[in-house]
């Protein structure tokens, strides 16, 4: 995934897409319209474990997004670093 910017193109790497993932194995799940699926994935491959997040106690979780990692050199050069007053180096800080 591109995004076309100034003052470069920057990078994403698209890790999930939309959808149902497991939280115990990571699988990709079928995403019928209530979930049946995912919970008969969960319930024949993770019978008696609890889910690895407390959070999600299903062990399945539907993601509505996207979910994107910036290139890790891209990353580096346009991160926050301290003592930049929380600016990309790209922008200059306005003064007074």
């Amino acid at each position: 995934l591109i995004f076309n910017v100034h003052p470069e193109p920057l990078r994403y790497t698209i890790k999930r897409r939309p959808g149902r993932y497991c939280l115990h194995c990571g699988a990709a799940l079928a995403n019928d319209s209530k979930g049946d699926l995912a919970r008969l994935h969960v319930a024949e491959k993770h019978a008696g474990v609890a889910s690895p997040n407390p959070r999600v106690p299903a062990g399945y979780e539907n993601l509505t997004y996207f979910e994107c990692v910036l290139d890790a050199v891209q990353h580096e050069k346009y991160r926050v670093k301290s003592g930049s007053q929380h600016r990309a180096p790209h922008f200059f800080v306005k003064e007074g």
